[in-house]
């Protein structure tokens, strides 16, 4: 009989690698198992296939939405696990491919950040706002959340570092399974590249672009003529209006905005530099894509980017030693030649076929370890 599979993602805005998670697993899964998505509103199938290149519109997999009207996000993420309690008889395992999820019955959750903080019990990261609001009574009634109930799914993780942390949360067994990082096309040769630097990801206050900004123009005050592009969409509108202002009034720095992954590569491949100003990056896909197209990846020296970016040469501790390590780097062209190899194959250990094949792994072992009988929550009856 073929495994019957949801997976569950409560928020697709803006796409990003969470969004590439999903698909690839979509992907993955519906190869050989009959894959229903339960999700917060219906699924731009088109947009997705023509950021992340699946082809996951040709598909036609099915997609439940459980509310259509407009509500806070946290608020959906509730209703989504009612969702999940009603229908938990229509699967055979529940996959969250964003972070926790008390599903009602025992399922698989693949976490890329504990930033919400601890939430009342003091040891998850489900958040205050899962935790607190809308209170415990009105939880019940929404959701009938429980911190057991993300307690007892398996929790894959996208980095060591996450791990870490989820272990010092939960005190439960956690496994490292990276996120699918697309095998992209060869760069330039190096001698044929831009004396420029690219930064990659969501324009928002964590992600720190401005600050990108400041360093890129303070390299250059050390009289390295070195430009700087940024690439992603808005997450934050204010810092996204900020930034392209920015940009605007500095003819070295462009904002580009998000664009579908073969044109991204296509630009990644003339550049000789990349910078990421995230300090607490769960993994970092847009770090390892820029350093498998050989780009040579400044990280600031914390979160998961340092399992991608294990030169000592390259992390940061303040935005003063990213100028110095990139200004010396910038003037060593033999060196940051070098560099440039040993980074892209250094990257090549994260593909889209480990994530599949881990991902493959938890599933069956998900589905041998938790018998049907076992699968249903007798303490957490159907809510509609």
């Amino acid at each position: 009989m073929t495994m019957r599979i949801a997976v569950v993602h409560p928020d697709m805005t803006p796409m990003g690698g969470g969004e590439l998670v999903l698909a690839v697993a979509l992907e993955t899964l519906a190869e050989s198992r009959a894959v229903t998505l339960i999700a917060a509103r219906p699924v731009p199938w088109e947009a997705i296939d023509e950021r992340f290149g699946t082809d996951l519109a040709a598909r036609g997999l099915p997609c439940r939405v459980p509310w259509t009207g407009r509500c806070r996000p946290i608020v959906m993420r509730h209703l989504l696990m009612r969702a999940c309690r009603k229908w938990r008889r229509d699967f055979d395992l529940f996959v969250c491919t964003q972070n926790e999820m008390d599903f009602g019955v025992a399922g698989i959750q693949y976490m890329n950040t504990t930033s919400h903080g601890q939430d009342v019990v003091g040891r998850t990261s489900v958040g205050r706002e899962i935790a607190e609001f809308p209170g415990p009574w009105m939880r019940r009634r929404i959701s009938g959340f429980r911190v057991e109930g993300v307690l007892r799914n398996r929790t894959i993780v996208n980095s060591a570092y996450t791990g870490e942390r989820v272990r010092r949360m939960y005190d439960v067994p956690v496994t490292v399974l990276h996120p699918p990082v697309p095998d992209v096309p060869e760069g330039a040769p190096w001698a044929d590249r831009e004396d420029r630097c690219a930064w990659v990801g969501r324009i928002d206050a964590d992600k720190r672009p401005e600050e990108a900004i400041g360093i890129v123009e303070a390299v250059r005050g050390r009289g390295v003529p070195l430009g700087l592009s940024i690439f992603g969409g808005p997450g934050d509108e204010a810092l996204w209006r900020r930034v392209r202002a920015m940009a605007a009034e500095r003819p070295w720095c462009s904002l580009e905005g998000a664009l579908p992954s073969a044109e991204l590569w296509r630009r990644l491949g003339r550049f000789r530099y990349g910078l990421n100003t995230c300090e607490v990056e769960g993994f970092g896909i847009a770090v390892a894509e820029m350093a498998k197209m050989g780009c040579v990846v400044f990280v600031p020296d914390s979160g998961g980017q340092v399992e991608i970016v294990r030169e000592p040469e390259l992390r940061f501790r303040s935005s003063e030693e990213a100028v110095a390590r990139m200004a010396a780097m910038c003037r060593d062209g033999a060196g940051a030649a070098s560099m440039s190899g040993r980074l892209a194959r250094d990257a090549a250990r994260f593909s889209v076929d480990a994530f599949r094949r881990g991902l493959l792994e938890e599933a069956e072992r998900a589905a041998r370890h938790t018998p049907a009988a076992a699968r249903i929550d007798s303490s957490n009856r159907d809510r509609t």
